[in-house]
C-alpha cells in the first residue's frame, strides 16, 4: 500500500470520527463539576477506555471538537476528567491534562462532551495515525465554528 493511499484514508476515518463525536453518534458523556471542582456523575467505566476521546464543546447550537486523544487504558482521561491520579493525588504541574480547560469552557458557557470512539483492531500505530488525523481535521473545523476558542491540541497540526 502506498503512503498516498493511507494518508487519504487516515484523513477521511478521521472526519468519519470527528463529525460522529460533534453529532454525539458515539458513547458520549456530558462533564460537569460541583462547586469544588468535583467531577460529577460516574465515569468508572470510562476510564479504562482503550481508543480515541474527543472532547466536544457546543455553544449557541454549534458544536466543535477541542481536543483529540488516544487512550490505551491508562489513567489519561481520568487526569484529564478530574485533574487527579489514581491514587487520588494531584497531578504535577509537569503532567499535562485536559482539566483546567475543560473548567473554563464550561465557566465561558459552553457544554462539554467527553466522546469515545473504539475499534478491537486499533493497534499503537493504526491509533496514532488516527489521532493526529483527526486532531488536524478537529483543529481546522474548531476555528471556523469558534473562531475565539483556542483549540487543545497545541502540539499536533
Amino acid at each position: 500500500m502506498s503512503i498516498l493511499l493511507i494518508e487519504n484514508a487516515a484523513r477521511e476515518l478521521a472526519k468519519v470520527i470527528v463529525d460522529s463525536f460533534k453529532n454525539r453518534e458515539e458513547r458520549t458523556y456530558v462533564i460537569s463539576y460541583d462547586s469544588r471542582g468535583n467531577l460529577l456523575g460516574s465515569f468508572e467505566d470510562v476510564f479504562p477506555h482503550q481508543g480515541l476521546y474527543g472532547f466536544c464543546v457546543t455553544k449557541d447550537a454549534k458544536s466543535a471538537i477541542a481536543y483529540i486523544g488516544k487512550s490505551e487504558g491508562t489513567s489519561r482521561l481520568q487526569q484529564h476528567l478530574t485533574g487527579k491520579n489514581k491514587n487520588g493525588s494531584q497531578i504535577a504541574d509537569s503532567v499535562g491534562n485536559k482539566h483546567p480547560r475543560i473548567k473554563e469552557a464550561i465557566r465561558r458557557g459552553f457544554a462539554v462532551h467527553l466522546c469515545l470512539y473504539s475499534d478491537n483492531d486499533f493497534g499503537k500505530a493504526s491509533m496514532s495515525c488516527l489521532e493526529i488525523a483527526a486532531a488536524i481535521y478537529s483543529k481546522s473545523d474548531c476555528a471556523v465554528i469558534f473562531p475565539i476558542l483556542k483549540h487543545w491540541n497545541e502540539r499536533i497540526g
